[in-house]
Order: C-alpha cells, then sequence, then structure tokens
C-alpha cells in the first residue's frame, strides 16, 4: 500500500488517535502518502487535534487537505449522519461527538458508529436520522 485516501478521525480522545499521529509522523519513513484527514465539523481543538494537524501538514502534497465534515456530507461512498446540531450533542468533543458514518456499495451498506457512548447511542439510534437510514439505504419497511 502506498496511499490512503482519507483516514477518517472518529473523535480526538487519546486511545483513537495516537496510532493515527505516530502513523502521520512516519509516513515519509514507510513510504506512503495520506491524501485526506477527516474531523467533524466545529470539533473542539485540542492537543491531540494540533498534533494530527502538524504531522499531516509536514510534507503534504498540494491537493491533500483537511477536511471538516458535517450531517450530509459524502465522501467517496461514505455519508456522514452524525455529529449533528438536531442530536442536541452537548460538546463538541469526546466519545458522544464521533463521526457517525453509513458506508454503501452495491447489496452491502455498513454503519460506522465511531465511539458513541451509550448516551449517544441512544440519541442517534432513536434519531429521525437513523429512521431514515432504515426505510431509504436499508429498505426496511
Amino acid at each position: 500500500m502506498s496511499e490512503i485516501d482519507t483516514i477518517f478521525i472518529s473523535h480526538t480522545d487519546e486511545d483513537h488517535v495516537s496510532g493515527i499521529i505516530e502513523l502521520l509522523e512516519e509516513k515519509e519513513l514507510a513510504k506512503f502518502t495520506v491524501h485526506r484527514v477527516a474531523f467533524a465539523k466545529e470539533t473542539e481543538e485540542d492537543s491531540h487535534m494540533e498534533e494530527i494537524v502538524q504531522a499531516f501538514e509536514e510534507g503534504k502534497n498540494k491537493n491533500d487537505e483537511i477536511l471538516y465534515l458535517a450531517a450530509g456530507d459524502l465522501l467517496n461512498g461514505f455519508e456522514v449522519l452524525a455529529p449533528t446540531p438536531s442530536l442536541f450533542w452537548t460538546e463538541k468533543s469526546g466519545n458522544d461527538y464521533s463521526l457517525v458514518l453509513y458506508y454503501h456499495k452495491n447489496d452491502t451498506g455498513i454503519l460506522f458508529t465511531g465511539d458513541l457512548g451509550e448516551e449517544g447511542e441512544k440519541k442517534f439510534f432513536s434519531s429521525d436520522c437513523y429512521q431514515n437510514l432504515l426505510t431509504q439505504k436499508l429498505d426496511i419497511d
């Protein structure tokens, strides 16, 4: 593998980003490129986010970019479902501000819930967003 198109950052807790920071810092040594790093839009900046941005910016190519994704955005077959203001997130960081992504190709759909905690899962799975996903994307009546 010589290229990674996009690294989706579910949220910036250390247990989710320490390996990504290391990967980005060593990408030249490992001889691969990373074209995009994606965060949830309006994620609160913290030291981990700063480290990711700094490691990505070092040695990036002209067309490589950092993305800030919001519900409704589409990227390479991934649809961003959350975070969204309609789910009333109380903080813009941590587990319950995880990116929630839906990927669909051919007859296969995969839901990536990041690291939603119990409260975030309850909000998401009872939301209109999830109900729409069930009826429209999964063809469930």
